[in-house]
């Protein structure tokens, strides 16, 4: 078993608001193949508080309350100091502890893991391996008006620069091949139709976010982004991935946006992904949990 932290932004169980931090926990949780040692709570989706009571919920309704939530960054400026939040200690303790030994999923803005790194310098390089979700290298971002940043990268750019530069084994699940993938009506219904509780939970906590994607989109659901960074950490085989120098604008009106850049940090990019062999995968692990 992989150990794991998952870095997190979760907005389950607030109205109107993605799901998809919480599918990724939830695959994470339900996988044999990964142990969960703690998930840490970072601001983004929503605010930190309401992203740590989330992740409250959510671990409640799995029946895993062994598994501790850390709160951590309420904002960007938590990332710049060197005043340690619970979350950046948890993550820079365990890492000098098991170097080499625990990975690390990072599902919402980066500011925990620039915390953590900037308060005990190594921290990241010390991880087996971290897959985050955020950045849009060859497409346009998701944040108007000029649509050119990504939201994880956006809400903290400085933290995203740091973590691309330090990190030793980074794998970057980006925009561009998230909004290629649809959770549709087959798989809500897959939720829904489930003889178990917790995939119903799950269809009763998503069924609004994919309304209101059909409504706002005209996609027939929405994109799964962070649920395919989870993914990744155990099925990589099903992911077109390629090596990339990239660097990320940490100011001005282009802030959080990633461009190729040859004096970059090369990192590891996920640009394609077999989308009918990871949904079914999604569904598989999560209706029987």
């Amino acid at each position: 078993m992989e150990r794991l932290i998952i870095d997190t932004d979760p907005a389950v169980g607030v109205p109107l608001r993605d799901i998809d931090d919480g599918l990724a926990i939830a695959i994470a949780l339900c996988s044999p193949e990964l142990d969960v040692i703690g998930i840490t709570v970072t601001h983004g989706n929503v605010d930190q508080k309401r992203a740590y009571q989330s992740a409250r919920r959510i671990i409640k309704a799995m029946g895993r309350e062994d598994v501790p939530v850390i709160a951590g960054a309420k904002s960007r400026k938590d990332s710049a100091n060197r005043r340690p939040t619970d979350a950046s200690q948890f993550i820079a303790n365990k890492q000098a502890v098991d170097p080499g030994d625990l990975s690390i999923l990072a599902l919402g803005p980066l500011s925990n893991l620039a915390a953590a790194e900037r308060q005990a310098p190594g921290t990241l390089r010390a991880a087996k391996r971290i897959v985050a979700m955020g950045g849009a290298v060859d497409r346009p971002g998701n944040i108007p008006p000029l649509m050119i940043a990504e939201f994880n990268f956006w809400k903290d750019p400085h933290a995203a620069a740091l973590v691309l530069r330090e990190a030793n084994d980074l794998t970057l699940i980006p925009f561009d091949l998230t909004s290629k993938v649809i959770f549709g009506w087959k798989e809500l219904y897959r939720l829904r139709d489930s003889v178990f509780e917790f995939p119903r939970w799950l269809y009763r906590n998503t069924r609004a976010w994919h309304a209101l994607n059909c409504l706002l989109m005209w996609r027939g659901g929405f994109c799964p982004h962070d649920p395919l960074a989870a993914a990744f950490l155990i099925h990589p085989e099903w992911y077109e991935t390629e090596t990339v120098a990239l660097s990320v604008v940490e100011s001005g009106v282009n802030a959080g946006q990633v461009v190729r850049d040859p004096a970059g940090t090369p990192v590891r990019v996920a640009f394609g992904v077999d989308s009918r062999k990871f949904l079914d995968f999604l569904l598989d692990s999560l209706i029987p949990c």
